[in-house]
């Protein structure tokens, strides 16, 4: 469409030409986004089939990343390894490597645990949650991966599991009881009879009813170091500290 700007030139029907015209281009330019945003659809999302954004993680040091007693391998009696995550069994040995940890007995179970906060138990109380396992490896295909829920008097009112049979991320989904008071999450080794053990990369507790672990890469670690020192801080050096650290960590 041209048209010049002198009097005889400038009509209604030219204006409005121009304007169909500009129309026209808006559409066809809107038209060729949605198309690049649809066959860029993996790559802009991340991973294939995925529709929604990865969840937060409900559990603290969930990729075991934080270890501030420092040692290489826990053993002994029961208590906590890396941060937030607690031996729950003196047959319990954790071992720390570079990118997992792996956790196996020297007789009868093992047991690692998390203990959500009371206030968080009540918090999702009635909602549906799922909890995933990056597993890199394993012996035995006696490990459960499990979600306990409890009263507040300690009593159990629930609990789900799966067995861990693959090399990979096992999940489930759960409706959790609406008088719950207190969460724990359980890996955990079911048969007292030979040996057992199971490497593992990651886990995962998060709303909905969708597992979204395969999305997730290691969160920062000052972050995650921030959310364990609400329960555990390890001071050094020739100073007399007095603190108190309000938590489930003991030793």
């Amino acid at each position: 469409v041209s048209y010049d700007n002198t009097s005889s030139g400038l009509s209604a029907a030219n204006v409005q030409a121009a304007l169909d015209e500009l129309n026209l281009n808006v559409v066809e330019g809107l038209a060729l986004v949605n198309t690049s945003v649809a066959s860029n659809r993996e790559a802009i999302l991340g991973k294939a089939g995925k529709d929604q954004i990865s969840n937060r993680n409900l559990l603290d040091n969930g990729w075991f990343t934080v270890n501030q007693r420092g040692a290489s391998s826990y053993s002994g009696t029961s208590a906590y390894a890396v941060d937030r995550w607690k031996r729950g069994t003196e047959d319990t040995l954790v071992t720390v490597n570079d990118s997992d940890i792996t956790i196996s007995k020297t007789s009868n179970n093992f047991t690692f645990i998390q203990y959500l906060e009371d206030s968080q138990a009540e918090r999702l109380a009635g909602k549906n949650v799922t909890l995933s396992i990056d597993v890199t490896s394993y012996v035995s295909d006696d490990n459960e991966f499990r979600i306990r829920c409890g009263a507040s008097d300690g009593t159990s009112i629930d609990a789900y599991s799966i067995p861990i049979d693959t090399h990979s991320i096992s999940s489930f989904s759960y409706l959790v009881p609406s008088n719950t008071k207190k969460i724990e999450v359980q890996i955990r080794n079911i048969n007292g009879e030979g040996s057992a053990s199971i490497t593992i990369k990651a886990v995962k507790l998060e709303i909905g009813s969708v597992s979204t672990l395969d999305m997730d890469t290691a969160p920062n670690y000052a972050e995650e170091l921030l959310k364990c020192q609400r329960y555990f801080q390890r001071v050094t050096g020739g100073y007399i500290v007095s603190s108190i650290f309000p938590g489930y960590a003991l030793t």
